[in-house]
């Protein structure tokens, strides 16, 4: 495997993993809003509108699959890691 893929999977996985946590842990999916739905409605002049059940639950979805994809991708890590560390 490049080096690149490795820095890749440094950085995604537990990158990844942590802020499906974070989102987790503080529930900010339930009336957080993203930064790049902020500045959408910023630049159009439209006031935010209210969460809604369907938002929250697409919300709590996003956040599960985060650490899902989290949790893969520090398990690819450490199964490319593992075998160069015990040469």
């Amino acid at each position: 495997m490049t080096v690149p893929a490795v820095l890749v999977l440094i950085v995604t996985g537990p990158g990844l993993l942590a802020l499906g946590l974070w989102t987790l842990r503080t529930r900010s999916w339930y009336d957080g809003v993203s930064a790049a739905e902020v500045l959408i409605y910023r630049v159009g002049g439209a006031s935010l509108p209210t969460r809604t059940a369907t938002d929250r639950r697409f919300a709590r979805l996003h956040a599960w699959m985060t650490v899902i994809l989290g949790a893969s991708f520090t398990l690819c890590l450490a199964a490319v890691v593992v075998p160069f560390s015990s040469e």
